[in-house]
């Protein structure tokens, strides 16, 4: 079955939040579709992108079930645009930086260089240096050093790898493991474990 998708830095924020809690509120209530807003205000000044075309300021979101970026003020995906926080090129799909994979076409339009970027049908497949991306049909695979994503957008099921940090999201259910810390987030109920406590947010209870 497919469960809620949530953002990458949704679920960074939801470690945030709870791992990083020093005090283990005996009566944490917090839900996993309400902890991810709780924590936005924790997240840094989003940078500022721009219209490749135009210059023009643009305002996006990312629709993590299609890995697609989309204008917020027209609801249509966005192919490319510009970070201007590092000037890089990025894709909208996947959101993966593409500065020397583009061209322009004889009306003027970018698309991927595909004498760099393999594109066959549904797949595309984009590789530079330790950076990967894969779109095929309903997979969606991303590389980018130690970070590492693993999408099924048909089931919503995946995996998500950086460093000590692991995140799976599998039959109705989110896993993450961050060193010692665990947390298991199912439906309405949340399970912390940290440094050999245990929070079980249904009732409120503290196993040493």
């Amino acid at each position: 079955m497919k469960f809620p998708v949530f953002s990458i830095m949704g679920l960074v924020a939801l470690y945030l939040l709870i791992f990083r809690n020093e005090d283990l509120n005996r009566h944490m209530t917090v839900n996993a579709w309400s902890v991810t807003t709780q924590a936005s205000d924790t997240l840094p000044e989003k940078p500022q992108y721009v219209d490749i075309y135009t210059g023009q300021p643009l305002e996006i979101w990312y629709d993590t079930d299609k890995h697609m970026t989309m204008n917020q003020a027209t609801r249509m995906p966005v192919e490319f645009y510009i970070n201007t926080s590092n000037w890089d090129t990025v894709y909208g799909r996947g959101q993966f930086v593409v500065n020397n994979f583009i061209i322009r076409d004889e009306n003027g339009r970018y698309k991927l260089d595909e004498s760099k970027v393999k594109i066959d049908g549904d797949e595309i497949k984009i590789k530079d240096g330790d950076r990967k991306l894969k779109i095929d049909g309903e997979e969606f695979k991303l590389k980018d050093g130690d970070l590492k994503i693993k999408h099924d957008m048909e089931d919503g099921e995946g995996k998500i790898k950086s460093d000590s940090t692991k995140i799976k999201i599998e039959d109705d259910e989110i896993k993450i493991k961050s060193g010692d810390d665990k947390l298991k987030a199912e439906k309405d109920e949340i399970k912390v474990k940290k440094a050999g406590k245990k929070v079980k947010n249904k009732d409120g209870k503290i196993k040493e």
